[in-house]
């Protein structure tokens, strides 16, 4: 079976993994180092589809934020800092759209 979110799960892997908090202080700036390292619009245009998909597919808050460690290998858990699930990840969706 192939791989659901590839190049969104590839991102939160490089990112957004268990040792994110040592190389960054929030994780718009991890989004943002990601941005001024990747030129490539097409992958940036395929993440932001990815997110849309996975967010279409999650009826609940709680089925995003497990399916964001679980499914996309996320180390970032919005409610530890009383963030909304769904809201954080709109709002990575949206830093990365403005790049095109």
């Amino acid at each position: 079976m192939p791989q659901k979110s590839p190049a969104l799960r590839s991102f939160f892997s490089a990112y957004l993994h268990e040792d994110w908090p040592v190389e960054f202080t929030d994780t718009h700036l991890a989004v943002k180092s990601f941005l001024d390292q990747e030129p490539d619009q097409q992958l940036l245009k395929q993440i932001v589809d990815e997110i849309d998909a996975y967010l279409n597919l999650k009826r609940s808050d709680q089925e995003v934020e497990k399916g964001l460690f679980d499914e996309l290998g996320c180390y970032y858990l919005p409610r530890g800092e009383g963030l909304n699930p769904r809201e954080w990840l709109r709002s990575v969706r949206d830093l990365i759209a403005r790049q095109f």
